[in-house]
């Protein structure tokens, strides 16, 4: 038996940009401009150290999960000291689980001078850059755009929503952005918020042209997105793609051309490469998806994005476009594409001061792990 010490901070991190989206949950949600984040530090008794980050946005909305839940959770629940509800736990909060997988990662891999693109068996140095535009008036998010290309993205994911509630035909956005900047490569992103009655609205998105629609429509209408895909849309599945055997049975109905992959949703980086490696195997389209992480999380995307299973550009990019403060160092860019981080671990450790700056609520608890666990 081995113990471990968590140690639980939720923080508020200052923000540049409301990234808003179909399922209204924004970084504007709670009251302040900021975004909310649980991080957890694992120390284990030889005093090796590694930092794990919780994807969950400051509300739940996206997911059943928030920033302030996946706190809760981690500092008080009762069957993180026992190993055998966390198979449970991981099912019912797979981003607040996700994170103690990336700190146990990150805490072995120092400890023995690996990187985790090593540890991965990733050997690309870079992955293509993808930038994310939010929901906003047309003129704003055309503007968004442009400084999106000029900071050296080709590849921009605009979000969407139908007209009666954007304001005006998604398919305009698409086509002011495209005839302004033809060399951008246009994604589009619904978050599920379209529905029979306005489908015609992505089939117009598409033509206007959209390379492909993310989660046009809820997870539950599958038959609506497998119509789609029939009519030849390159359409991916990411609110629905929250497990291995979901994935699948997305694929074999035929109700996605593709997969966003998002390793907290998921549960963490084992589960993610199960499903890299199937997606891998059976030639489904992988795209690697962001959640506003810090530059700790950026580090893992990173990784991901540049795995071979991921042939899709993905919301790949520095953590800078919309934060102003991060306890973390953040990716660099290099002719439109990412540098894999090759350091030790995941991530470089949090800077001390910024890390307390940010802090607005801590935990501290004591773990026991039977040798070898995760």
């Amino acid at each position: 038996m081995r113990s471990v010490t968590l140690e639980i901070r939720l923080l508020e991190l200052p923000i540049r940009t409301v990234l808003a989206a179909a399922h209204g949950v924004g970084t504007d949600t709670g009251g302040g401009l900021f975004r909310k984040l649980t991080v957890v530090k694992l120390t284990d008794d030889s005093a090796g150290q590694g930092w794990g980050e919780c994807s969950a946005l400051n509300a739940i909305g996206y997911s059943s999960e928030s920033a302030k839940t996946a706190f809760d959770l981690l500092s008080a629940d009762p069957r993180l000291d026992d190993e055998g509800h966390w198979r449970t736990l991981v099912d019912e909060a797979p981003m607040a689980m996700a994170s103690l997988e990336m700190a146990e990662y990150d805490m072995r891999l120092k400890a023995a001078s690996v990187s985790l693109a090593t540890f991965l068996g990733v050997d690309h140095g870079v992955a293509p850059a993808g930038a994310a535009i939010g929901l906003g008036p047309l003129e704003d998010t055309e503007r968004s755009a442009a400084e999106a290309y000029e900071a050296g993205f080709r590849r921009v994911k605009l979000k969407i929503a139908p007209s009666d509630r954007l304001g005006f035909p998604p398919a305009t956005l698409v086509r002011a952005v495209a005839r302004d900047l033809p060399d951008l490569e246009i994604h589009t992103d619904g978050n599920g918020s379209f529905d029979r009655s306005n489908a015609s609205e992505i089939d117009a998105v598409l033509d206007a042209g959209a390379t492909l629609v993310e989660q046009p429509f809820h997870p539950a209408k599958l038959h609506l997105a497998a119509d789609l895909v029939k009519r030849g849309a390159m359409v991916l599945a990411d609110e629905a793609a929250t497990d291995r055997a979901a994935v699948e049975s997305l694929v074999d109905a035929g109700a996605c051309s593709g997969i966003v992959v998002k390793s907290s949703r998921l549960g963490g980086l084992y589960p993610t490469l199960e499903v890299l490696g199937w997606c891998e195997e059976n030639r489904v389209p992988v795209c690697a998806g962001g959640m506003q992480e810090s530059g700790l999380g950026r580090a893992a995307l990173a990784v991901l994005a540049a795995h071979p299973a991921c042939t899709i550009v993905g919301d790949v990019g520095p953590a800078r476009r919309w934060l102003s403060g991060d306890p973390w160092d953040d990716l660099e860019m290099v002719e439109h594409h990412v540098v894999v981080p090759t350091g030790p671990g995941v991530a470089p450790p949090p800077d001390p001061g910024l890390i307390e700056e940010f802090t607005v609520q801590q935990a501290t608890r004591t773990l026991t792990r039977t040798e070898g666990s995760p």
